[in-house]
């Protein structure tokens, strides 16, 4: 059986398969592409497609060398992951990797090393990195998952095989959730909104996540998020990227009316009140200093004055509950 596929990313398996069966495969791989549409199990099929077992199609999926991968026990195939205090990838992992590739495989075909968003490596790991990029030993394969490669070090991503990745339109993705994941027509049109085109994220879409999403708004609304949002950087970013599309879908809401464009069609009267009482220029001013405090904090400025900052620029919304949606 082959490992599953992944829809709207039939290119990247082109990419692969080709790669693999005719043996033209780069040292190192960047996939690129935002959370949730699909990087973290294109670099795991990497993998197995290069240590696969199978004398036909790799990877067959169900292999004992696929089987490992799959299971996160396989000696040749290592993932690094970020920090979860700093949310940093540190240079300590990246000259782990720098000790190990240059042994041979211990059971497989290639040595495979998975730095799973590597757009977060602090400025000494992408040196150190550079530099296991420079000469890369024979049977050794290097998969990077970024949001973008842009955010990489430019000398880093000139040595690495870049294959972009691309969010579902709504129609598609709502098809997908409908006909393989068996989600009612009511939930896939939500999932395929707030997911933004994302199958990982539309999957996750349950009706905690709603919750989550609905308690984050109003903590952001209530200006007392200090405590309750700032207790990991990484998820701090996730929350901002929530709040960031509320008022994206104020600004559309404000400017067409429309509420087919929205992505929180279930707060639609929510937002239809928000736009009565908030001009276009306001709601815009917010939109930017979200964004650029979601930069902020990528870029390790403390969270606490981040938010500071950003409280000042937004409106009183702590009228609106989100209890019960």
């Amino acid at each position: 059986m082959r490992a599953d596929r992944i829809d709207g990313q039939e290119k990247a398996f082109e990419y692969i398969d080709a790669a693999v069966s005719e043996e033209r495969l780069a040292h190192s791989v960047i996939f690129a592409g935002p959370k949730g549409v699909g990087r973290s199990n294109l670099a795991l099929y990497l993998a197995k497609a290069v240590n696969c077992l199978s004398g036909g199609k790799r990877p067959c999926g169900s292999c004992r060398s696929c089987d490992k991968i799959e299971r996160g026990i396989h000696p040749d195939v290592k993932t690094v992951t970020r920090d979860e205090k700093s949310g940093e990838i540190k240079i300590g992992e990246i000259r782990k990797i720098g000790r190990e590739i240059v042994l041979k495989p211990y059971e497989g075909r290639y040595k495979v090393f998975i730095i799973e968003e590597a757009d977060y490596m602090n400025q000494e790991a992408s040196n150190a990195f550079l530099k296991t990029l420079e000469e890369p030993p024979q049977k050794s394969l290097i998969i990077l998952t970024a949001e973008s490669a842009l955010k990489l070090l430019s000398t880093v991503a000139s040595r690495c095989q870049i294959v972009r990745l691309h969010a579902l339109d709504k129609i598609r993705l709502k098809h997908v959730l409908m006909s393989r994941y068996g989600m009612d027509d009511r939930r896939a049109e939500f999932a395929s909104r707030f997911s933004q085109g994302r199958l990982g994220r539309a999957l996750c879409v349950t009706d905690k996540a709603v919750e989550a999403r609905n308690e984050t708004l109003e903590a952001f609304f209530e200006k007392k998020a200090k405590e309750q949002l700032i207790k990991k950087r990484t998820d701090l970013i996730e929350k901002l990227d929530i709040l960031a599309l509320w008022y994206r879908d104020l600004l559309v809401y404000k400017a067409s009316g429309d509420t087919e464009l929205l992505v929180n069609i279930d707060l639609v009267d929510h937002i239809k009140r928000a736009t009565d009482s908030l001009d276009a220029d306001n709601i815009l001013r917010v939109f930017e200093r979200v964004t650029e405090t979601r930069r902020l904090v990528e870029d390790n400025v403390n969270p606490k004055l981040a938010l500071r900052v950003l409280y000042r620029d937004m409106p009183e919304e702590g009228t609106f509950s989100f209890q019960g949606v």
